[in-house]
């Protein structure tokens, strides 16, 4: 079952990583996805203005974003060889408030999520949110939450994980140490993957596209090279879903050279201003 991606939400990420690039941060790591998935199950339980800012703010009603949800999710349960990938949703509800059965039920269902009512004024709380973490992540994300509001009532957490194997792998004895030039204009020694090969290959006044596929070709990396630092606006410009479109469908193979930098990146950051922008004022 191939994955799909409704324009919605291409959009949604697209505006979502508008209102984020605006801080001025050198690195941004962030799943628009993972995002979109926890305003759908609280759109879910939602009513009224609140329901309405949500539906505003994804760009789709309540119901279309559990139904695809639930699409997504089933498009995950046969993967190919080397690649995993797990999107895991679980909702945390204060001891105190009794859930709907039905809108537990729909959770479990639709978003496959975990539900449960737990204690936020005990430390332990924050442990066991960060052990679920830890446990669909593999261990790469050991620690999600630092501290929760004991008078919170409901805490909505995603965990997204994927590994993937290459189709055709970077040979790890090609990998040499050079300067890679930074958007900020500084210059750092970072390891570069290099491999010569056909590639799918575009680019045009802007920018430089290339894809590079995982195995069995049904997840790919799409890399794009801007030619010059990019405003908000700018991002927003290529990173739409009528760009993206124009971009996939003017790739080709093309014989080059390529040279990639290997990076981690540990990123956090408070969305509340960003999706106020976005409609949830």
């Amino acid at each position: 079952m191939a994955v799909l991606i409704p324009q919605t939400h291409l959009e949604f990420g697209s505006r979502f990583l508008q209102q984020l690039l605006r801080r001025g941060e050198e690195n941004v790591f962030v799943s628009p996805a993972s995002l979109g998935l926890a305003l759908g199950m609280a759109a879910a339980g939602a009513s009224g203005e609140t329901l309405a800012a949500i539906e505003h703010t994804l760009g789709v009603d309540a119901t279309v974003a559990t139904k695809r949800a639930k699409r997504l999710f089933a498009s995950f349960d046969t993967l190919p060889p080397g690649v995993a990938i797990e999107i895991a949703n679980s909702l945390w509800a204060a001891s105190g408030l009794p859930l709907s059965p039905r809108y537990a039920a729909a959770m479990r269902e639709s978003y496959r999520a975990e539900v449960r009512n737990v204690d936020f004024g005990r430390p332990e709380t924050i442990t066991l949110i960060n052990d679920w973490v830890a446990r669909i992540t593999h261990g790469q994300i050991r620690s999600a939450v630092d501290q929760i509001d004991p008078s919170s009532i409901l805490a909505l957490v995603n965990a997204t994980y994927f590994h993937g194997l290459w189709e055709d792998p970077f040979d790890a004895d090609d990998t040499v140490g050079n300067d890679f030039t930074t958007g900020s204009g500084g210059v750092t020694r970072v390891g570069l993957m290099a491999k010569s090969a056909s590639f799918e290959y575009a680019e045009d006044s802007d920018l430089q596209a290339i894809r590079l596929p995982y195995k069995q070709d049904r997840f790919s990396l799409l890399v794009l090279l801007p030619r010059k630092p990019l405003s908000p606006s700018g991002f927003h410009d290529i990173a739409s879903p009528y760009s993206l479109e124009r971009i996939m469908a003017a790739l080709e193979h093309r014989r080059g050279y390529l040279r990639m930098p290997k990076f981690g990146l540990d990123y956090a950051a408070d969305l509340t201003a960003e999706l106020q922008e976005m409609g949830m004022g």
